[in-house]
């Protein structure tokens, strides 16, 4: 049952970085309340993890820690520096506590390295300037679909192929 419930707070909270994808490219702003949502639903997802294992508590709350550092240095470049968007940094730190330090390192990543080759392919068409801003939250999104849902639909696909008897 534990597995089923992840699978559904993985593919659920890609939706809801979707949904903020469209605000984000509309607007170039996260909406406050969707944030605290965001927010809540993963603090409810972090009760019923210590809820299901009460004696690991202390392993959860590292593993959550680690997962949103990233997220944390990103908030905190945010505020300081003006060059991401608070609302990034929150994101990215909703993402680290759902997914492992690992994963949320390599969303990190890919985020990054999508958002570079969009960046780069702007200044090659000259549709842009080094300034000029874009909105970050979709490259998050894409790298969040590529690194958990994606392969978690591939292993549901294969699950099912086997119950079926087909598939070698």
């Amino acid at each position: 049952m534990e597995e089923g419930i992840v699978a559904w707070e993985i593919i659920g909270f890609g939706g809801y970085l979707i949904l903020l994808s469209v605000f984000d490219i509309r607007t170039r702003r996260i909406p406050g309340i969707w944030l605290l949502a965001g927010g809540g639903a993963v603090f409810l997802s972090m009760g019923i993890r210590l809820w299901e294992n009460p004696g690991g508590w202390r392993m959860l709350l590292i593993g959550w820690g680690l997962g949103a550092l990233p997220g944390i240095v990103l908030l905190l470049l945010s505020l300081a520096t003006g060059v991401l968007g608070a609302g990034d940094g929150c994101l990215l730190i909703m993402i680290g506590i759902l997914a492992e330090a690992r994963q949320s390192l390599a969303i990190v990543a890919w985020s990054f390295l999508l958002a570079g080759i969009y960046a780069g392919g702007l200044l090659l068409l000259r549709k842009a300037g080094r300034k000029q801003s874009f909105p970050f939250v979709p490259f998050i999104a894409a790298a969040y679909w590529i690194q958990l849902v994606l392969p978690l639909c591939g292993s549901c696909w294969q699950m099912i192929s086997a119950a079926s008897g087909g598939g070698d």
